[in-house]
């Protein structure tokens, strides 16, 4: 009798560490299926971050042709400041 509840504790540890193990490789996939999500999401900032600098010379040069050059100046340096206050 002793000797089948000890096969039986054998068994369940056995179960409870491959349990273990399961848990342990599915939260390292999920981590790495998370920082992969955050790497994407960086790279879309950075685009996001380039198409506004383009966007701001488009802006300045449109103001150049209105208001000339130094006033234009001036404006960008303004909002820029504003922005940077918003943030």
């Amino acid at each position: 009798m002793a000797k089948k509840s000890r096969e039986t504790r054998k068994r369940q540890l056995e179960f409870d560490q491959q349990r273990e193990k399961e848990l342990q490789e599915k939260l390292q996939k999920k981590k790495q299926e998370k920082s992969l999500k955050m790497k994407v999401d960086s790279k879309s900032g950075v685009a996001k971050k380039k198409k506004a600098a383009k966007f701001q010379l488009r802006v300045q040069k449109k103001l150049q042709v209105k208001i000339g050059k130094r006033a234009a100046q001036k404006h960008m340096k303004e909002a820029a400041k504003a922005s940077m206050d918003i943030e």
